[in-house]
């Protein structure tokens, strides 16, 4: 059941990025993320709660002995902030980069 879940989750991450527009030429992130107030506070929030999502994935996806009641959550959860994506490329067209970026926090295969 996970690598379907897997599988969803990777294509809501690529669906949210690819549905964003055009992305500006360059953006200060680093591969961590937010760079401390270059962006807005919806967006560094977007971000951590990615970033923290993110690390939950990938810790479950490792876990042989994951429940998949909390796999099918973190699912759930993960769709919920991707869904926010439009609204923040819209509200934030200058942090596209970044808000994509965040977003691919998300997406985890298994190692």
């Amino acid at each position: 059941m996970r690598p379907f879940l897997l599988a969803v989750m990777t294509s809501l991450v690529l669906m949210a990025c690819s549905s964003s527009g055009d992305e500006p030429a360059s953006n200060p992130t680093t591969s961590a993320g937010v760079v401390e107030g270059s962006a807005s506070s919806d967006v560094e929030e977007f971000c951590a709660q990615t970033r923290a999502l993110g690390e939950e994935l990938r810790a479950t996806v490792e876990d042989p002995e994951a429940d998949s009641a909390d796999t099918i959550d973190l699912a759930r959860r993960a769709n919920e902030l991707l869904a926010r994506t439009p609204e923040l490329n819209s509200a934030h067209p200058d942090e596209v980069a970044l808000i994509n970026e965040c977003a691919l926090e998300l997406s985890v295969s298994p190692g």
